[in-house]
């Protein structure tokens, strides 16, 4: 029921905005602010041998932060718009040993109202696109061979005060969701004889993450 109403309200956004911009501006923003990942998980399985044997290992990181610089651009009216938006994220899964980085590219539907308020208006919106997640470890199970790209969504409530016509400030609170990462590949263990080929899978359970970001935008 919940991924039901959260589909629901994203394909309302997404096209009730795109309707909405007959009579738009180019809108161009830039934004920077700090991610919090709940759990990450990253499962190990390797299977080798005759017969083959198949074993599993988790690793998991709490409470991890990464950085964030987005950049979109689109068309805006008064009281709503629709961007393509560029995030990329980097850090580091601490109780995982991973350097982590993210890039997404989304289409983005927001509805702007006033609030009543000379200048101020409100914030809601939704995104939809895909990202890729590249992992680098010292642990030789992951090494630098992750990299795999999913469906993602998004969710966007904030405010922004209209400075001048031209140049406004923002500030936003976003929920990222998406599908698990995952990535296989297979390495030859050459120290044996006969040589033996296990077969890995890396599984990243990394699907809903915050974020609070504030920026600037202008529009012409």
């Amino acid at each position: 029921m919940k991924l039901k109403f959260r589909l629901g309200v994203l394909a309302g956004l997404l096209l009730g905005s795109n309707v909405a911009m007959a009579d738009g501006k180019i809108y161009l923003s830039a934004s920077g602010g700090t991610f919090d990942h709940d759990k990450t998980n990253v499962i190990l399985s390797s299977r080798s041998g005759t017969p083959p044997v198949t074993t599993t290992t988790w690793l998991t990181s709490d409470g991890d932060e990464t950085d964030l610089v987005a950049v979109a651009a689109g068309v805006a009216d008064v009281s709503a718009r629709f961007l393509i938006e560029y995030y990329h994220q980097t850090g580091d899964l601490v109780g995982i040993g991973a350097d982590y980085t993210k890039q997404s590219l989304y289409y983005s539907g927001y509805w702007t109202p006033n609030l009543y308020v000379p200048k101020l208006h409100g914030i809601l919106g939704a995104g939809i696109g895909g990202s890729q997640i590249t992992l680098e470890s010292d642990n030789d199970a992951i090494g630098d061979e992750f990299e795999d790209r999913e469906l993602q969504y998004k969710f966007t409530v904030g405010i922004e005060y209209r400075l001048l016509d031209q140049l406004t400030i923002f500030g936003t609170y976003e929920k990222h969701y998406s599908n698990n990462f995952t990535h296989s590949f297979s390495r030859t263990d050459t120290s044996t004889n006969p040589s033996t080929v296990t077969q890995w899978q890396i599984d990243v359970q990394d699907s809903d993450q915050s974020v609070i970001q504030i920026g600037l935008a202008t529009r012409f």
